[in-house]
């Protein structure tokens, strides 16, 4: 067995959100600034364990870093880790 991690930036999972409930709070642009990422992490959680029966998603600590080894401001990202 592999264990792999799945990385996806906050910004594509926050679209996501959007895309999978049409009335959820995370459609509206000034919720995205004011809820913790305690929050939106749960949610993210919520939305896969009903997608695909499992979560398991958490803040990432990676930073992105360009071929020059300078930080990019690529933002905050969230993982998990999935077996192969």
């Amino acid at each position: 067995m592999v264990m792999k991690i799945e990385l996806i930036s906050v910004c594509d999972m926050w679209e996501k959100l959007k895309d999978f409930d049409n009335k959820s709070v995370w459609n509206d642009d000034s919720v995205f600034e004011s809820v913790s990422m305690d929050d939106f992490v749960d949610d993210v959680n919520e939305m896969y364990v009903e997608r695909e029966g499992k979560g398991g998603w958490f803040w990432s600590d990676f930073e992105n870093v360009n071929e020059f080894g300078i930080l990019s401001k690529g933002g905050d990202y969230v993982e998990r880790d999935i077996e192969e």
